[in-house]
């Protein structure tokens, strides 16, 4: 679990820790925390993630799986094609394409 390809590359317990918060950041943040501090929000997620047993992987994963589908039950073609979104770090995009 500590095997990195190279010193400064994350290490795979590092790389699973980053999996279990990083599929539904974004997406998230949109549709339920828009207007707040995204790296605030995500920090925190990380910190937390940081402290996640290596073993804990899989059902945080398939937490993840079940957020993805409640949040996009939520999205219609209509949002895709015509709501705009503002990424964190500046510019805007159509949501379905962001």
């Amino acid at each position: 679990m500590d095997f990195r390809p190279k010193g400064d590359i994350r290490s795979i317990y590092e790389l699973l820790q980053y999996l279990c918060i990083v599929g539904t950041a974004l997406p998230d943040y949109w549709l339920n925390e828009n207007g707040s501090d995204f790296f605030a929000s995500f920090d925190k997620k990380a910190a937390i993630s940081k402290q996640m047993p290596h073993e804990q992987f899989l059902p945080v994963m398939n937490n993840q799986i079940d957020l993805i589908n409640e949040l996009f039950d939520r999205i219609d073609e209509s949002d895709l094609l015509n709501k705009e979104v503002t990424y964190p770090w500046g510019g805007k995009a159509p949501f379905g394409e962001a």
